[in-house]
């Protein structure tokens, strides 16, 4: 029932950053240019932030013995797809 919470909350916060979104938009409260500018801003800056930040502050080798599996993957796909 915890985690069911948890995940209720998480989508009711969602939906409720959705309705004012689109609430913002029917009611031109801000231009599409600085609509634009803050999606690449969420998208491609505080995203890649927050899983960094994420990663770094729960990461627990003792957690995950092959955790040195996954620089290696991600590394190697890498490498494959700029040949």
């Amino acid at each position: 029932m915890h985690v069911f919470n948890i995940t209720l909350q998480s989508v009711v916060a969602l939906l409720a950053i959705g309705v004012l979104g689109f609430w913002i938009i029917k009611q031109h409260i801000i231009p599409g240019n600085i609509l634009q500018f803050l999606a690449v801003l969420a998208i491609e800056i505080a995203l890649p932030c927050i899983v960094f930040s994420n990663i770094i502050t729960q990461f627990s080798p003792s957690s995950s013995a092959n955790w040195w599996h996954y620089p290696l993957y991600c590394w190697s796909s890498r490498q494959r797809s700029w040949c």
